[in-house]
């Protein structure tokens, strides 16, 4: 499977490997080449992953961290 830039789209194809019932372990590997255009994808899947996760927090006694950097990281990203 090639990775996806969006990340949940990998998730929900990784967890429907695994079916109801099912009561043998699944492993799943993923290869990558180094300096590659897949190491690239997989490197902003990280960077969505860790802006949704600021996004997504709670914010810390009413504080905004660093608002105008996670505001410019989701332009580049979007």
């Amino acid at each position: 499977m090639e990775p996806h830039w969006n990340p949940t789209l990998e998730e929900q194809a990784l967890a429907r490997i695994h079916r109801i019932g099912q009561t043998q372990e699944v492993t799943t590997v993923r290869f990558y080449m180094r300096d590659s255009f897949e190491e690239q994808v997989m490197e902003l899947q990280e960077s969505k992953k860790n802006l949704a996760g600021v996004l997504l927090s709670p914010h810390d006694g009413g504080r905004m961290d660093d608002s105008l950097g996670t505001l410019q990281r989701l332009r580049v990203l979007l």
